[in-house]
């Protein structure tokens, strides 16, 4: 098991690299009409029909109603098979990626080093305040390791 798990910090601060390089175009319509529109569609050929038979095996003796409606709502808040969770931290750092590419390409290597150390110390609280019973969903905590992933290796690295 550990031995995959360097993957997904891999391709998370290749794809910052490439998607915060300067000279990359990442408007908004660009990232959802070219990245985000295909993994969606890949949630919704493979996630979806997950969510349904999942949602199918767990409330069998509900109403047809409620069996697709739950299907959907836990597609839709990514709550569909644990191997599909990837896919959501993709299309949540290509949407946040117009947004911090701004700062990335004017930032001194001084400040995203602080920007870095600020998401270690999120990513390291959280997990601390869950452990003493405070509600933190676990995707919340996860997403400030990706996110210091995703810019770790910005142009300013290079």
């Amino acid at each position: 098991k550990y031995l995959m798990e360097w993957g997904v910090p891999v391709f998370a601060m290749i794809s910052g690299a490439l998607f915060l390089a300067p000279d990359k175009q990442t408007s908004y319509g660009i990232i959802i009409k070219k990245y985000v529109k295909k993994i969606f569609f890949a949630l919704l050929v493979f996630g979806l029909p997950m969510a349904l038979s999942e949602s199918v095996l767990t409330y069998r003796n509900e109403p047809f109603s409620f069996i697709f409606f739950n299907g959907l709502e836990n597609w839709a808040c990514g709550h569909s098979w644990a191997h599909m969770w990837y896919l959501y931290m993709l299309i949540g750092l290509y949407l946040i990626t117009p947004i911090i590419k701004p700062f990335i390409n004017i930032a001194s290597n001084k400040e995203i080093e602080i920007s870095l150390i600020v998401l270690f110390v999120m990513s390291s609280i959280l997990p601390t305040l869950k452990n003493n019973d405070i509600h933190i969903e676990l995707n919340t905590i996860h997403s400030f390791d990706r996110c210091s992933y995703y810019f770790h290796l910005s142009q300013h690295y290079f």
